[in-house]
């Protein structure tokens, strides 16, 4: 079907093939074959004047005018989805979605195991994907490739909806056994003791970030962490200290032998936000999500 000589069929494959910047890739997520793929891109480039995709080393990138099209064409096959495909009714009993939440692993044991169980137990043919915080985190949401994102208010997407979820604090965790710290933790003691601290990809945590400013590197960080689930089992039998959200640090405690204690010195409050993009507004489903979302984070009194 064609609209003032552009062909309609085109605009998903357009959508593939500058999300993906590969024409494998593309034709993967297209179901068609990679000439296809690239005849596609081809009568694009036609229509539109355009390379759109252009080769820099091995790999692909957007022209301005493909940059400038992206958005457009994802918030237009958005629009279509959320008030023309997608059923105003909601049956919960019956409503089958994948949804991709992007959040740390900090977020999902702290507060989504629990978001999951409630959902579920309403809508059982919902599933989730959750997407690890990345440098492409902002691109996922405002191109609308993920349903949610729960994340410090510091990388929200700007121009899009959110609410803030939960503040949380910090504590410092070492073994139960540990013999260099008593009753109380003191800086001297924490900054005497060998420590597990977290590296991630968009950058230091804002705990960390705090802790440089102040100490420089005279702070001894013998194990770095990609995550935040796996420090206490770096801690767990060792001398190590490490620093943690408060929340995950409550519920380490109580599973495996571990003592907390308050930060021996001030730290930076972590505030974590839902964020979602703006045409999603009126899609049932995940409205219902979201506000589900709400009530149990106010329930719980975070």
């Amino acid at each position: 079907m064609r609209f003032k000589g552009l062909d309609l069929n085109l605009m998903v494959a357009l959508d593939h093939l500058l999300t993906e910047r590969n024409v494998s890739r593309a034709a993967d997520k297209l179901f068609l074959s990679q000439s296809a793929t690239s005849g596609a891109l081809a009568r694009l480039r036609e229509f539109f004047g355009d390379d759109l995709l252009v080769p820099v080393g091995r790999k692909m990138t957007l022209t301005p005018r493909a940059q400038e099209l992206a958005v457009a064409i994802r918030a237009a096959l958005m629009q279509i989805e959320t008030t023309i495909i997608e059923q105003p009714r909601l049956d919960l009993s019956t409503a089958r979605r994948s949804l991709r939440v992007i959040t740390s692993d900090y977020v999902g044991i702290a507060f989504f195991a629990r978001v999951v169980q409630s959902i579920q137990a309403e809508a059982p043919g919902i599933s989730f994907t959750f997407v690890t915080p990345s440098s492409d985190a902002t691109r996922q949401i405002a191109r609308g490739q993920v349903d949610l994102a729960v994340m410090p208010e510091r990388f929200l997407v700007p121009d899009h909806p959110s609410q803030l979820l939960f503040a949380d604090g910090y504590a410092v965790i070492v073994d139960a056994q540990n013999t260099r710290v008593g009753g109380v933790l003191d800086l001297e003691t924490f900054m005497a003791l060998p420590q597990v601290s977290v590296q991630l990809i968009d950058g230091p945590p804002s705990y960390e970030t705090a802790l440089a400013d102040r100490f420089g590197n005279s702070r001894v960080i013998d194990v770095l962490a990609t995550n935040f689930s796996s420090v206490p089992f770096f801690v767990l039998g060792t001398q190590r200290a490490a620093i943690v959200h408060q929340r995950l640090a409550q519920i380490v405690c109580r599973m495996m032998p571990l003592r907390m204690y308050p930060p021996p010195m001030p730290l930076p409050e972590l505030r974590i936000a839902l964020q979602w993009h703006q045409l999603a507004d009126g899609d049932p489903l995940l409205r219902h999500v979201r506000t589900r979302i709400l009530e149990l984070a106010a329930a719980e009194g975070l």
